[in-house]
């Protein structure tokens, strides 16, 4: 018998919008003998090979078909034999052999398109709900659910990567079990396993290890998230986040790190800065080569070049400058360079300047700036400014100036000043002061007098229980006692409008008393008087003023023991 085939195969998605599509060739035909048209069953196999002729045999379907009339129908893909028909289809050619009963019918056929198809060019949608475009360079795992591989070449999703995708790029990949993760692009980028809701979005080389659940990958080159879950990277060179340091933040810059357990730590910007393991918390701005070290948490180092926070200088924090080191805890450095605050100084403070050591145990100290100052061993609660100031015992305030050697203090709680200009006071002002059994610790006030109005009575200054009023003249005061003490005194001494010395030294009258300092008569234009309980090294006032001849405008300075 000889017969003659003609064949028309039709292949296509479902045109339904979210119907499921058939994993069935719709395949017809008409078989004839001769010219006679055959009727009743016959057997029917559908090979589909990659050539022409010879070539490999990728898919054989094979079933018996009722022919009627010469015409008959099939499916390719309800009754395989041999093969994957998904794989098969995902060849750029394919070839149909017909055979009929055993006999294969030449020439094979290529295939064009049909009107319901499981791959379309370069396309390949799995049972799962899979889609990989150019399956033939791209790759997802049997069993993947609802996956994406869009585009690209040499990308993949493994096993139980379910709801991946990866959107283009060249040999990204998503490894086993990293559920809901995505890479956008770029080179070989890699999840790794198991990580859930991991994001690379693109780059070159960047790598989210096991154990980076969550975590985010920006962009740039061969950055790492090495089993930290939460973490991010924006993007940049060559910067990584160790295991453990959950939720920490590189935003960019290059060649940074956050060493393991850093949890929460960030490092903005710039380059070579380092965050190092058990120092979580902490916080690098930006500028280079910047070091937090190991354990030092909750620390920050705002910018700036070489500046360090040392092993367990926790809570301190560097503004900015260059090659500045803290070793002690909650102390700070401004900025400036080359400032050292070393370990015990905890919650000591370097302002700003240049070339500043505050040195072993000597917590809450103060250098506010200038050049070269120090503070010493031990020395507590120390305060050093200007130019080389030394503080070296515990309490002391040294401020040196300009001059270029060492001005040092010399005792505990000593006030040290350097001053070759001078010192200038002006207003009230505590300069010391001054023990009396039973009444405690005094200061001794400086202040201006002013003493504009000359009427009985108006009171200058006082001592204890002694005033010095005015008599209600031009140029007379008194010293009004209220107390009947012994060992009362006045000094005063003047000079009147002729130059020539006025004087006085004498005790008071028994209180209550009212005894004359100068009258107005004597005409005195400047006066010192002292007066107080002198002999006891209890309050004691001196008042040294002037005026211009023939005016009661008095003024000068008051130096007391007593708060006026």
């Amino acid at each position: 018998m000889r017969r003659i085939v003609a064949v028309l195969v039709v292949a296509g998605w479902g045109m339904n919008t979210g119907a499921q599509v058939p994993e069935v060739i719709h395949y017809q035909g008409r078989l004839m003998d001769g010219t006679n048209l055959v009727q009743g069953p016959v057997g029917l196999s559908l090979r589909l090979y990659d050539a022409a002729s010879g070539g490999t045999l990728l898919y054989e379907d094979s079933n018996t078909v009722t022919v009627v009339d010469g015409l008959y129908t099939a499916g390719i893909g309800d009754s395989s034999t041999f093969g994957n028909l998904i794989a098969a289809l995902t060849n750029q050619t394919l070839y149909l052999e017909t055979v009929i009963d055993g006999v294969p019918l030449l020439p094979r056929e290529e295939l064009a398109a049909v009107a319901y198809a499981l791959v379309t060019r370069g396309m390949n949608f799995t049972t799962n709900n899979t889609v990989i475009l150019n399956p033939t360079v791209n790759k997802a795992a049997g069993g993947v659910i609802a996956a994406a591989l869009l585009g690209g070449v040499g990308n993949a999703i493994d096993t139980n990567a379910n709801y991946a995708l990866i959107g283009a790029g060249l040999f990204n990949s998503i490894e086993a079990s990293a559920t809901r993760s995505l890479i956008g692009a770029g080179f070989r980028n890699r999840i790794g396993f198991g990580n859930t809701n991991a994001v690379i979005a693109g780059g070159h080389s960047n790598l989210l290890l096991a154990g980076s659940a969550d975590s985010f990958l920006g962009g740039g080159v061969t950055n790492r998230i090495e089993g930290s879950d939460g973490a991010v990277i924006a993007g940049g060179y060559g910067n990584s986040i160790a295991t453990g340091s959950y939720n920490a933040v590189i935003a960019g810059g290059r060649a940074q790190r956050i060493g393991t357990n850093a949890f929460t730590a960030a490092i903005v910007g710039g380059w070579g800065n380092e965050v190092r393991e058990e120092a979580s918390g902490s916080f690098i701005g930006a500028g280079g080569f910047n070091l937090i070290d190991e354990s030092a948490f909750n620390a920050a180092i705002v910018s700036g070049r070489d500046n360090t926070l040392a092993a367990g200088a926790t809570k301190s924090f560097i503004g900015a400058g260059t090659i500045n080191r803290i070793e002690a805890q909650q102390a700070v450095i401004g900025g400036g360079s080359d400032n050292i605050i070393a370990a015990g100084a905890n919650s000591s403070v370097i302002g700003g300047g240049e070339g500043h050591r505050i040195y072993n145990g000597a917590p809450y100290s103060v250098i506010p700036g200038g050049r070269a100052n120090h503070i010493a061993d031990n020395a507590t609660n120390a305060f050093a400014a200007g130019y080389r100031a030394q503080a070296n015992h515990p309490g002391t305030f040294v401020w040196a100036d300009g001059q270029d050697t060492d001005f040092a203090s010399t005792t505990p709680n000593e006030f040290s000043v350097r001053a070759s200009g001078g010192i200038r006071l002006q207003g009230l002002v505590q300069i010391g002061s001054e023990t009396n059994a039973g009444t405690g610790t005094r200061p001794i006030l400086v202040r201006r007098v002013e003493s504009t109005d000359n009427s009985p009575g108006k009171v200058v200054a006082r001592a204890e229980d002694m005033q010095l009023q005015r008599d209600g003249s031009t140029g007379g005061f008194v010293i009004i006692t209220q107390s009947n003490r012994a060992n009362r005194s006045l000094s005063a001494f003047g000079i009147n409008s002729s130059g020539a010395p006025v004087g006085t030294n004498f005790t008071l009258a028994t209180a209550p008393s009212t005894n004359i300092v100068f009258t107005d008569a004597q005409n005195v234009v400047s006066f010192t008087t002292t007066f107080g309980d002198i002999y006891n090294n209890a309050e004691v006032t001196q008042v040294s003023i002037s005026r211009r001849s023939g005016d009661y405008f008095w003024v000068g300075t008051l130096t007391s023991s007593r708060d006026q």
